[in-house]
């Protein structure tokens, strides 16, 4: 008797066990869409821009899953510089048109060029998965 009580137990732990190993990999592996970028490269609010300003893109998004973002924005010529990262929450259940994003300031010590922002919105569904949509925006220059 008891060891049937130990077998079906050890039956049931194993099964259990199996269950959550299933699970897991279904979180790693399972596609996660959580939004689309509907017009790419993004609308950028400026063709020109002086060095030190502030520079606004209109982003066009359909936003499926109620997930908090880490934004990480980047200057890229011949060269990537890294601007200021935030989080954010953008309203998710349906598209979005003409979202003018948080303004990204033009470090001062930027050189006269020609320039595109790259952004990148990570998505974090579960502790151990990190999904990076990014997408780029029209090109501008910066002058003196």
């Amino acid at each position: 008797m008891i060891e049937k009580i130990v077998q079906r137990a050890s039956l049931g732990l194993i099964a259990i066990a199996g269950g959550l190993l299933i699970w897991f990999f279904w979180t790693i592996f399972a596609p996660i869409k959580v939004i689309d970028v509907v017009t790419q490269p993004a609308e950028i609010s400026a063709t020109t821009i002086k060095a030190g300003d502030s520079i606004f893109y209109t982003v066009d998004y359909c936003k499926y899953l109620p997930i908090k973002a880490e934004v990480i924005r980047q200057l890229v010529n011949s060269t990537t510089i890294p601007l200021e990262e935030y989080d954010s929450n953008a309203e998710a259940g349906g598209c979005h048109y003409g979202v003018k994003a948080k303004p990204s300031i033009i470090p001062s010590y930027v050189g006269p060029g020609e320039y595109h922002l790259q952004i990148h919105y990570l998505y974090r569904p579960y502790p151990w998965r990190t999904i990076d949509y990014s997408f780029d925006t029209e090109f501008f220059k910066v002058v003196e």
